[in-house]
Formats: C-alpha cells, structure tokens, sequence
C-alpha cells in the first residue's frame, strides 16, 4: 500500500511540499548507500514510484479543488444570512446573491440534498416568533463556532460545537426541520472533515 497516498487522503499530506517532506524522509531510510539489508534497492525503487503515483494523485486532488468554493465562502455567507435576518431568497445585493448560489450548488452537488428546502424551512422557522427567537441565537452561536474552529483550531470549541448541535437537533426535531438540521449537520461534518477530524 502507498504510504504517501494514503497520508494523502487522510489529509495529513496537503501540498507537493509537505509530500516532499514526506518522500525524502522515507527515502533515506531505504536508501541503498545507507541501509544494507538485500531489500533495500527494491524498496528504494518502490518508494520513487508510490512518490510520482502519490505527485499525480495530490494533482488530481488539487485541480478538483480549483472548482470547489472554499468552505469558508459557504460558512460566512450562511452566517451573514441568520445573523442579518434575511428571510432566505430576499436578498437584492449581487454579491450575497452569488454567495447563495454558490452554497445552494456545492451543497446540492455533496450531499445530494436540496439546499431550496433549507431556504424554505428556514423561512418557517423565521415566522415561528419566540420559537425563532431562541433558535436563531443558538444557529448563529453555533455557525461562529464553526467559523472560529475552521479559522483557529481551538480544540476546546469542537466539544462546545458538539453540545450546541445536539440542543440545535432538538429544537429543530421538535419544529420537524430536517432540511435545517441536515444542512447544519453537513457543515459541522464538512468543516471537520477539511480539518482532518
């Protein structure tokens, strides 16, 4: 099995520069000059072919990215949206109009749910009066955990975004908003994700 690739789908090899890092560390060990035992010059020739599969594998990666939004674009937005108060699909300005777009086409394309009924059930839950009002401080607490986790690390915010996702799951099963709680869920399991989590 390559090593290297599989650093790379665990997100543990990012760039050609960290799989370099990765390559030259391995290949001193197997390096015919310095170890001796019978294997080694195989093992060196295998080392330099998994370091081009695993080149070509980072490549592939990173041109698919190119046409992904970055998930921060998708984190920022959707908190501009509960933190402002915009009732989903009234938004006149260009900009948020594009950001929204673009949310609703990689959500739609990575989970293969509908990102309209999340405007949709949104919407609802913006005209539930006292109901809205304590759910959407609680939304708006957990999408800038979110955004401070994705931007910082704090290891001590993911179990604070874990507790919140649970009230948050309550509050919306209780109100039948599955299309909220999913999409809520698929930003926490897609931020993790990027982080490596």
């Amino acid at each position: 099995m390559n090593v290297m690739v599989s650093l790379i789908n665990k997100k543990k090899i990012r760039t050609e520069a960290e799989l370099k890092k990765v390559y030259h560390k391995l290949i001193l060990q197997k390096h015919p000059d310095v170890n001796s035992s019978k294997t080694s010059q195989e093992e060196f020739i295998t080392l330099q072919n998994w370091y081009f599969e695993a080149k070509q594998v980072l490549s592939l990666q990173s041109t698919e990215k190119i046409y992904e939004p970055k998930m921060e674009t998708i984190l920022d937005t959707f908190y501009e949206l509960v933190s402002l108060n915009y009732p989903f699909g009234s938004i006149n300005h260009q900009n948020f109009t594009q950001r929204v777009a673009v949310i609703n086409d990689y959500y739609s394309r990575s989970s293969q749910s509908d990102y309209n009924e999340v405007e949709k059930e949104f919407s609802k839950l913006i005209k539930s009066d006292v109901f809205y009002v304590s759910a959407h401080s609680i939304i708006r607490n957990y999408l800038y955990l979110l955004q401070s986790y994705y931007y910082n690390e704090f290891k001590h915010v993911k179990g604070t975004i874990e507790k919140e996702r649970k009230i948050i799951d309550a509050l919306l099963d209780k109100k039948e908003l599955s299309a909220v709680k999913n999409f809520l869920f698929w930003l926490y399991k897609s931020t993790m994700e990027i982080k490596g989590q």
